[in-house]
């Protein structure tokens, strides 16, 4: 869920109004919301006066998002258009999963909060604190008037679940929509003389070799075919292979059987085949044995050691910064 504290709002309104027009591609005739982010904008200092040529310093502007503890807010190639287009300074305030709580937590008490959230939504204990503290911005009119491609995606219900002390909308929710995909080692792949897999038989067969057949030429029996970590997102594709899901969101849980009846995941024919199908490559030791006991930043560094031959990671992670640690630590 996102939100943005108080102190923000001139800006964010501007943002709000940007983004829209870059999702859409084009921008529609000027309503009244351009018109009210323009003002808000000068209001918050934003904007150039008509006799000023010299460039305005960039405003500075903070995220908190957990486990981004590897993006560099200075190289990252989203950030840097963001920047360019709206011109700001985005500086990331992350966390591992593990302890993000504890420090967002020094952010509320110290009064030094971030510009703009995403955590917890509500019906969880730390969000409800937070809202009966009031240090969030009531996002209703702002979303009501320049949000239009949100509104397209998230129905009236969702926004109204979201809403707190007496309609207040204090984040916008975030529905799932998963940018991650797996990526397999195609220099492993050339080493071997393997074409890339196109079943589930092929990707036994390939991650198979990768751990037995020296990808990387070391001479050592010192690779993995595929890591994962303890939460299962991470070898969530087998299951979908199968026609099910383990994600941690609830209602991705459930599925249309072979009836086209709304099922659990837990109950279809394909979750036992793909237990059966990752079953076999942990007993087989393809799959990283220490999976279990693997949490977020643990999973990323043992992707970094470049040792992996398949692995699970967002877009923006991969050119970001992943692709780089794996070809620091084996070029």
């Amino acid at each position: 869920m996102i939100r943005i504290s108080k102190k923000s709002i001139g800006l964010m309104l501007a943002i709000c109004l940007v983004l829209s027009l870059v999702v859409t591609g084009c921008a529609p005739a000027a309503t009244t919301p351009a018109t009210t982010a323009s003002s808000a904008a000068t209001t918050a200092g934003t904007t150039t006066a008509a006799t000023t040529t010299e460039p305005e310093e960039p405003y500075e502007f903070s995220i908190f998002r957990s486990s981004w503890t590897d993006l560099n807010d200075e190289t990252d190639i989203i950030i840097k258009q963001i920047n360019e287009t709206l011109n700001l300074k985005i500086k990331i305030l992350t966390a591992p999963y593990e302890t993000w709580l504890e420090k967002y937590n020094i952010y509320v008490t110290s009064g030094d909060i971030p510009d703009l959230s995403i955590t917890t939504g509500p019906g969880t204990a730390n969000f409800n604190d937070w809202a009966s503290q009031e240090i969030y911005l009531d996002l209703t009119q702002m979303y009501e008037e320049l949000c239009p491609n949100i509104q397209e995606y998230l129905s009236d219900d969702i926004v109204e679940a979201h809403k707190m002390n007496g309609g207040k909308l204090y984040g916008i929710p975030t529905p799932s929509l998963s940018d991650s995909t797996f990526a397999i080692r195609q220099d492993w792949l050339d080493n071997l003389s393997l074409e890339m897999p196109k079943t589930l038989d092929d990707l036994y067969a390939v991650l198979k070799a990768f751990k037995e057949d020296d990808p990387d030429g070391n001479g050592s029996d010192d690779t993995y075919g595929l890591c994962a970590e303890d939460t299962l997102n991470t070898i969530n594709f087998v299951f979908r292979s199968f026609g099910c899901n383990v994600t941690p969101i609830p209602a991705e849980i459930w599925v249309l059987d072979a009836n086209g009846k709304l099922t659990s995941s837990l109950l279809v024919p394909g979750m036992k085949e793909a237990i059966v199908y990752i079953t076999k490559l942990y007993r087989d030791g393809i799959l990283d044995q220490e999976w279990m006991l693997t949490q977020s930043q643990a999973y990323n560094d043992k992707i970094f050691t470049g040792k992996v031959g398949m692995m699970t990671t967002s877009f923006q992670q991969m050119v970001s910064f992943t692709e780089a640690k794996i070809k620091a630590n084996d070029p």
